[in-house]
């Protein structure tokens, strides 16, 4: 499931892992009535959903920035910390024009645990069920830079301190949602760490993929 809140619409994807017509799984989505179905409900490939997907971004340059973090299931905190990003994401709008978004991701225990019974669990990936969110901004002018990312910094700080205090923050920050300032192999823990690096020195001993990439998360910075 994809959830994706905005500050004037909210989208919900409803991706099923078997053909079926009406999965259970879903049941609390269909009492609901939507403003609008984009996609109607169809048996397709993983292809047609990256056509889908590709087909619902914007043609005009833009700047862009994403952030992370993650915490154990906990309907309350979603609650708090999304009325905490809101004000921020209005508050920045107002003064930029730009567009955030608000994301929770479920990962359910069963990914962790049958990576181990697989031969591992290299990102450290909490074994329980937890969500990852994410925001991600998109703005016009170098300029307004600093105030845009003011935004999702302060609520990525929000999430932690609402978290910790009440026992659900997860140190794990899943890669493809972390921002340019933040450390998500620092999550992996020091042993996965250290394979990943052993492995890294053993198939790439001239550590081309280490040195000859353009800025990123990479092991040779951690």
């Amino acid at each position: 499931m994809a959830l994706i809140v905005g500050l004037e619409t909210t989208t919900v994807g409803l991706i099923y892992s078997a053909r079926a017509d009406k999965p259970s799984a879903f049941a609390p989505f269909y009492g609901l009535t939507p403003v609008a179905v984009p996609v109607p409900p169809t048996n397709g490939t993983v292809k047609g959903l990256t056509d889908i997907l590709g087909s619902t971004f914007s043609n005009v340059t833009a700047r862009h920035d994403y952030r992370g973090s993650a915490t154990k299931v906990d309907a309350a905190l979603y609650k708090d910390a999304y009325a905490f990003w809101r004000k921020e994401a209005l508050s920045v709008q107002a003064a930029t024009g730009a567009n955030m978004t608000f994301t929770l991701q479920p990962i359910p225990a069963n990914i962790a645990k049958v990576g181990d019974a697989n031969g591992g669990n290299p990102l450290g990936l909490p074994q329980i069920d937890h969500q990852w969110w994410t925001t991600l901004a998109d703005w016009q002018g170098k300029d307004n830079d600093k105030i845009v990312r003011a935004a999702p910094i302060a609520t990525t700080a929000k999430w932690r301190e609402l978290g910790e205090a009440r026992g659900s923050y997860l140190p794990f920050l899943y890669m493809n949602d972390a921002s340019r300032d933040q450390d998500p192999i620092a999550g992996y823990g020091a042993s996965n760490v250290a394979k990943l690096r052993s492995v890294s020195e053993k198939c790439d001993p001239a550590q081309i993929f280490q040195t000859l990439q353009s800025g990123g998360v990479l092991l040779s910075k951690s």
